[in-house]
């Protein structure tokens, strides 16, 4: 080696100060949430409206600056997995932001009256503070939840993945073309989340430096764009954007970084699809022979649909469609306007169906059908009485107040708290291994749902922790295994025999 290339100093990637780009984020959430207010107007009688939706942009992003504050300190309190970040973010996103977009509020083809409006934004307030309460402060003092061990060993890791990837990608395709039988859908469902627990593991490894470059890139190159073409096959815009979340929850669970040029070209993507996911449904509802049964050709074609949707008005239409779409505070406030006085409250019957999602159709061959979307629609005239095919999203929140009114929202949303805290504990400690990532992101980014209710989403989230949990348990170490076979403790040698430790032995003690 010659004396240049012996001191030839290695290049420094430039890096930003973790608190100047703190102070950065910080202000593009506070002063880009100031001007958007500013420009609001929604009449004298609601001067403070959009202030008040500015309150939950505040309370919904400052978290997750807080988050990445803090992964830049790398301080050790720090979760590997931002879930409560990340949920506030989208309770700003559905219930803060439309106030602050628009004068008129239209979610879901509904325009609440103001006052209606400003109370619903109002217990979204409520909400969001006892949510961050139950979750960072009393929760922590009740020390719910243990974690979960899943540490793997590589190799068995690696063996479960070969044979996951064709397995749930058969039940994937076998779901997609109703082959599965009415009674086995359930155990279908969660069995064919073996492609992406397999993918996530692939993807776990390769980060970890434990696959080859070619593996690598059949990994990030072929993998990944599958299962995301198999998401959107059939519309499901929602399915999509949690799929890009649990990439993401991988990538920050592993100690990395994510690229927010990339993320901001995700977006634009799922908004575009958004643009034509109605149209598209309206295909495969009333003219499925237009559509291909293959689901990359569907794919493809939703693609096609979009594009020309965003194109052909200037994008007005896409526009108009997703602002509809996360305007959540819409129907809240449609929810306000109808409840006590034309609607009455439901009195927790909408969570009757939790403990049945724990029993498969199998057993219980008259199990009712979950048709939640379907009555909370007719209830509020949200939907037309002849529809009997189209399903309203009923947001966890507004379920809260459908059931039990104002004082619902504030001790749901510390159950929700406590129930976020415990799962969060389980697998998102930093002391379960790699398992805990894999199946923690399995788990967590269906939980960010927040748009669908509780027993959908909750009872998903137990079934997926407890079927990943057994299945993780094939990967664990042999050791673990032969755990049971070993004498619970015996003295080591050293202890009795002090001269093997390679220091003098002591001189006994005089009575």
């Amino acid at each position: 080696m010659s004396t240049a290339a012996a001191f030839k100093t290695p290049k420094r990637r430039f890096e930003v100060d973790p608190v100047l780009r703190t102070a950065s984020l910080v202000a593009a959430v506070v002063f880009g949430g100031l001007y958007l207010t500013l420009q609001r107007d929604f009449g004298p009688g609601a001067f403070y409206l959009p202030w008040k939706g500015y309150i939950i942009w505040l309370l919904g992003l400052l978290p997750g600056v807080a988050y990445l504050h803090k992964r830049e300190r790398r301080l050790e309190s720090v979760e590997p997995i931002p879930l409560m970040p990340i949920i506030m973010a989208i309770y700003a996103l559905y219930f803060g932001l439309p106030v602050m977009l628009s004068d008129q509020v239209i979610g879901m083809g509904i325009q609440p009256p103001t006052p209606a409006l400003e109370y619903a934004v109002e217990l979204s307030i409520l909400g969001m503070v006892c949510l961050l309460f139950s979750f960072y402060v009393l929760s922590p003092k009740l020390a719910l939840g243990r974690p979960l061990d899943l540490n793997w060993d590589p190799d068995r890791a690696r063996y479960l993945a070969i044979l996951g990837i064709p397995f749930g990608l058969a039940l994937r395709f076998a779901l997609s073309f109703e082959w599965v039988p009415g009674p086995l859908i359930q155990p279908a469902v969660l069995l064919s989340m073996l492609f992406q627990v397999s993918v996530g593991i692939l993807i776990v490894l390769s980060r970890k430096g434990l696959l080859d470059k070619r593996a690598t890139q059949l990994v990030w190159g072929g993998l990944v764009p599958l299962f995301f073409l198999v998401e959107i096959s059939e519309g499901a815009i929602g399915s999509a954007a949690r799929l890009i979340a649990f990439f993401v929850m991988l990538i920050l669970g592993t100690g990395g970084r994510i690229n927010m040029p990339l993320v901001a070209v995700g977006a634009a993507v799922i908004l575009v699809l958004r643009g034509g996911a109605m149209e598209f449904r309206d295909l495969a509802n009333n003219s499925p022979h237009l559509l291909s049964e293959d689901p990359f050709e569907r794919a493809l074609q939703f693609f096609e649909i979009s594009f020309h949707a965003l194109t052909d008005d200037g994008g007005d239409k896409s526009q108009e469609i997703v602002s509809d779409r996360i305007a959540q505070v819409a129907v809240m406030g449609h929810v306000v306007d109808k409840s006590p006085i034309a609607v009455d409250y439901w009195g927790g019957a909408t969570y009757l169906t939790l403990p049945g999602t724990f029993i498969p159709r199998v057993i219980w061959p008259d199990k009712p059908v979950k048709d939640l979307g379907q009555r909370f629609g007719h209830r509020y005239a949200i939907l037309d009485p002849e529809d009997y095919t189209t399903s309203i999203n009923f947001p966890q929140v507004v379920e809260l107040y459908a059931n039990f009114g104002g004082l619902g929202v504030g001790l749901g949303m510390v159950l929700f708290g406590l129930f976020f805290r415990w799962i969060s504990n389980l697998l998102n400690t930093g002391r379960g291994g790699d398992g805990a990532v894999v199946v923690g992101a399995a788990v967590f980014s269906p939980l960010l749902n927040i748009e669908s209710d509780a027993s959908l989403v909750l009872g998903a989230a137990l079934q997926t922790t407890i079927v990943l949990y057994g299945v993780m348990r094939f990967c664990r170490p042999s050791s673990f295994r032969n755990r049971r076979l070993t004498p619970k403790r015996q003295p080591s040698l050293v202890a009795t025999h002090p001269n093997l430790s390679g220091l003098p032995p002591t001189a006994p003690r005089r009575a």
